[in-house]
Order: C-alpha cells, then sequence, then structure tokens
C-alpha cells in the first residue's frame, strides 16, 4: 500500500493522478522538446494519438480543445479527458466524501464559456480558509479544468478553498491570451474570495 510523507495512505484517486496524470505532461513536455512542430508527418511518431479515447458523456463543448489544433494534441487531449473522467467516477473521487463542496462553472469576469471556474470549498475547516487558484497544464493547449479535478479536489481535502480556471487555449487564441485570463481569474478571486470563506491574505498560485 501506498503511503504519502505523513504515513497516511494514499487516496486511489491521489495515485491515479501520481501514475496516470504525470507521465501524460511528460508526453507533453517530450512532444515540445523533441517532436518540435506537430504537422502531420511527425504525429505520425505517435500513432495512438489519431485513436480518440473519449467517452461522450465527459465530453463538453464549451471546454473544448481549441479549432485548428494538430492531430498529436487532439490525441493527448481526449486521451487525458478519458483518463480524467474514468478518475472522476471513483468513489474515493467524490468531493462529498470529504466534505467538499463544489460550485461549478462560476464566471469570472466575461461572458465566455472559457471564462469559468468551479470553487472547491472543504466546509470540515473553519472559515476563513487559506485560498488557491489553480491554473490547469496542457501547454496553453489542450485540456481544462475538468481534467485537473484531482489536483482541485487534493488541495481541498488539506483544507483550500481551490478557484479551479479554464482559460482561452491556442491556436485560436494565442499568447498571451491565456496569461491575460490568468491574471483576470486572479483579479476575481481577489475579489471574490471572501464569498466562499477564503482569506485572500493567504492566496497560493498553482499549476
Amino acid at each position: 500500500l501506498a503511503h504519502d510523507d505523513d504515513g497516511d495512505f494514499i487516496e486511489p484517486a491521489d495515485f491515479f493522478a501520481i501514475v496516470v496524470m504525470v507521465p501524460i505532461d511528460f508526453l507533453r513536455l517530450a512532444q515540445a522538446r523533441w517532436i518540435g512542430s506537430t504537422s502531420d508527418s511527425r504525429d505520425e511518431l505517435l500513432p495512438f494519438a489519431s485513436v480518440s479515447f473519449t467517452v461522450d458523456a465527459m465530453r463538453d463543448d464549451s471546454h473544448a480543445i481549441s479549432p485548428g489544433a494538430s492531430a498529436l494534441s487532439v490525441g493527448i487531449d481526449s486521451f487525458y479527458r478519458s483518463l480524467s473522467w474514468i478518475g472522476s467516477r471513483w468513489p474515493s473521487a467524490d468531493p462529498a466524501r470529504y466534505g467538499i463542496h463544489v460550485v461549478q462553472d462560476v464566471a469570472y469576469g466575461l461572458d465566455s464559456p472559457m471564462h469559468r471556474l468551479d470553487v472547491w470549498v472543504p466546509s470540515k475547516f473553519p472559515a476563513p480558509r487559506p485560498s488557491l487558484l489553480y491554473l490547469h497544464g496542457g501547454g496553453f493547449r489542450i485540456l481544462s479544468k475538468e481534467t485537473h479535478w484531482i489536483m482541485a479536489l487534493s488541495f481541498a481535502r488539506r483544507g483550500y478553498v481551490v478557484f479551479n480556471a479554464n482559460y482561452r487555449l491556442a491556436p485560436q487564441h494565442p499568447f498571451p491570451a491565456p496569461l491575460q485570463d490568468a491574471c483576470l481569474a486572479y483579479q476575481w478571486v481577489v475579489q471574490n474570495a471572501h464569498r466562499y470563506g477564503a482569506d485572500v491574505q493567504r492566496l497560493v498560485l498553482a499549476g
């Protein structure tokens, strides 16, 4: 059985993050460093990327990968979304099990499906609680807050009010759009964290 640094058992959801999500991030890094440009010919170097592992029930067009993305990016995005969805079905992944209330798709400034965040409130911890703004990985091109629910859950279980945000993705929205959205989300959290029992004076940035 796996243990964390404190000697506690690692929940299956945490184990899922370690053995599945981290390797996928390394794969994404490998694409950028060793494969380089994701032209159609180079996509063939990773043939599995052309296979869609997507589960229809977890697809959400408002958070879909940006139009114009390469076949490799689409494949990795679909694979990652599917694994995240499967992991979220486990009983140990239910936020209610840990006394966590999730407020989904809160607008953080603009009237756009990409400018939404989920708020994870750990009700078992006394307010005001430390706050955390989480920005998902994916090279500003793929994935979403839905694929990174495990990170929000992990932080919320430790007493943080987590603001897990989406943002615009390239190539449809190239640099600096994602960074502008990150700043907008940060500003929103600073102004609204108190509404969820969060202490903005103890605000952590993670991603």
